[in-house]
């Protein structure tokens, strides 16, 4: 009796440690586990089951129903076109995971309900050769930790509306949201066309836009747009205006850094314009007034101006609203030329 109690003990053990041996192994070497030798479906493409991971192995992130674009042939770093590549990946209707380094692109990359996440926004690089936008979006999408930019030969300096773009959004579904990205270097940072509606109930927040020759938001028609820890800079360029918004948003926060331009914001038929914080640090508005708005309704919160001398905050015409608390390090600075928005 002793004897079958003992054997069934050692069964019972044999069978953990097995169970074990097979975890560790799976935790040490989950590439045996996780990916085929080729990284390949049985059809010979690019298997969308697999986890996508930094080929250089580095990567923890590991996510499902991405499109690894290091699978459909793009190389990292190498200074050539991996626009090809991109465009199979979107191809697979799979979401975009984009591994660290830098990818050249020379087309428009469209994406419809795909969402794109890479390694942070210093580590991923997306750099356009030519003027194009980079990405055109549309549908409910999620963007998330990519850097953006144009090689200096794409510039012309001359940029106007819709050109070098970064983010071309047309119609996006309300709750989307693009975050923890980095642009700079480019023609307008986010665009949507006047005649389209473009980011309904979008998020953009942590994001920075430096280096832009036309506008870092262009956002002739929205709707319920949210903006939250927004930083926008310029110390290459001498645009006429950073931020070009109508229609109807929300900024939280928006700081606008470190630049000269006739004004920092343009308002055109913003019907619902609400601002709870914006900061102008070290900006040079040459029209003497911080905000440009024509038939709009402004209310702002908060507006704080530090070494941003001016006269007025809003300068236009048919434009109404209040501002409940300005500060200014650099004089009185005046409600709006016309006298039709208050300042608490």
């Amino acid at each position: 009796m002793k004897g079958k109690k003992l054997l069934t003990a050692m069964g019972v053990y044999m069978a953990l440690l097995t169970v074990a041996s097979l975890v560790v192994s799976i935790v040490i070497f989950p590439k045996i586990w996780l990916f085929e030798k080729d990284a390949t479906d049985p059809n010979g493409k690019p298997s969308q089951a697999l986890l996508p991971t930094d080929i250089a192995g580095t990567d923890a992130d590991k996510l499902n129903g991405f499109a690894n674009v290091t699978l459909y042939g793009a190389v990292p770093d190498d200074g050539k076109d991996d626009t090809a590549a991109f465009q199979k990946a979107i191809g697979s209707n799979a979401s975009l995971y984009i591994p660290k380094g830098v990818y050249e692109i020379s087309d428009t990359l469209v994406l419809t309900g795909q969402n794109i996440k890479g390694s942070g926004p210093t580590l991923t690089v997306i750099k356009g050769t030519a003027s194009k936008s980079l990405f055109k979006l549309s549908g409910r999408v999620l963007v998330e930790g990519v850097g953006l930019c144009y090689d200096d030969k794409a510039l012309t300096q001359k940029e106007t509306a819709g050109q070098a773009t970064a983010f071309h959004l047309e119609a996006l579904l309300s709750s989307s949201v693009i975050k923890n990205v980095h642009i700079s270097n480019v023609g307008t940072g986010f665009y949507s066309p006047a005649d389209k509606e473009g980011a309904a109930f979008t998020t953009i927040e942590g994001v920075k836009i430096s280096d832009f020759t036309y506008s870092a938001v262009d956002f002739a028609k929205t709707t319920g747009t949210y903006f939250r820890a927004v930083e926008v800079e310029n110390k290459a360029y001498k645009p006429e205006s950073a931020l070009r918004l109508g229609g109807s948003f929300t900024i939280e926060s928006i700081t606008v850094n470190d630049m000269e331009c006739a004004y920092p914001i343009t308002l055109t038929n913003a019907y619902s314009a609400v601002a709870k914080a914006i900061t102008f640090l070290n900006v040079t508005a040459t029209q003497k007034a911080f905000i440009q708005s024509a038939n709009s309704t402004l209310v702002c919160q908060s507006l704080s101006a530090v070494s941003s001398p001016a006269d007025y905050w809003v300068s236009g015409t048919g434009s109404k609203g209040r501002i409940v608390s300005a500060f200014s390090d650099s004089g009185v600075i005046k409600g709006d030329s016309e006298g039709k928005i208050t300042v608490s």
